[in-house]
């Protein structure tokens, strides 16, 4: 483990502190969570047991919060970037677009290069990340929407919202008219519901 962590660190560049503590830190959890299962060994949640030490030793060290979270961040996905392929477009572009992504990125880079030397997901990722449109669009739909349908104000608008989103990320070229009518079909299948 230490070895992985070192070849880790050997492959990001030297001035980034986001990488060099998140490769520091990104497997501490390991010891954590071994397990020997009749396969293999594994170290199930290791990423979430390492996203926690990786924030109380750097509440120690006084860390910038700023800093802090980033590398709690990057030791808590790490694990979830192999997947980023198989995630839906509107939830893939969303994590994409976040300000850190490209630590992200760039960690996965160095982490498989460190284990297993396959970059097959890191360059697709890295591709979709700069295909991008350089703006996020604004949103489709909004509370005010929601509430415009009789939805009182409150938890219920965030649960429309939130459903509506789900449903949105599953397709491709959205317009605000196809999102309004999944608006509608929703907030009409609560009602029916509340009946």
């Amino acid at each position: 483990m230490l070895t992985h962590v070192c070849m880790v660190v050997d492959r990001i560049p030297a001035d980034n502190l986001v990488l060099a503590w998140s490769a520091v830190l990104h497997d501490v959890g390991k010891p954590g969570t071994f397990e020997q299962a009749a396969d293999r060994i594994r170290f199930s949640g290791h990423d979430v047991l390492s996203a926690k030490m990786a924030d109380s030793a750097l509440r120690r060290l006084r860390a910038p919060r700023g800093l802090r979270d980033s590398v709690v961040a990057v030791c808590r996905d790490h694990i979830r970037f192999a997947s980023i392929l198989q995630m839906k477009p509107g939830r893939r572009e969303r994590w994409m677009r976040s300000p850190i992504f490209g630590y992200h990125l760039e960690f996965h880079r160095a982490d498989c290069l460190a284990s297993h030397g396959k970059l097959d997901i890191y360059q697709v990722a890295r591709r979709l990340w700069h295909q991008l449109p350089p703006v996020q669009p604004p949103p489709l739909c909004r509370g005010a929407d929601v509430i415009a349908r009789g939805v009182p104000e409150g938890p219920a608008v965030g649960a429309v919202l939130a459903e509506l989103q789900s449903k949105l990320d599953a397709l491709v070229g959205v317009d605000r008219g196809t999102a309004l009518r999944l608006l509608d079909a929703i907030v009409d299948a609560r009602v029916k519901g509340a009946d």
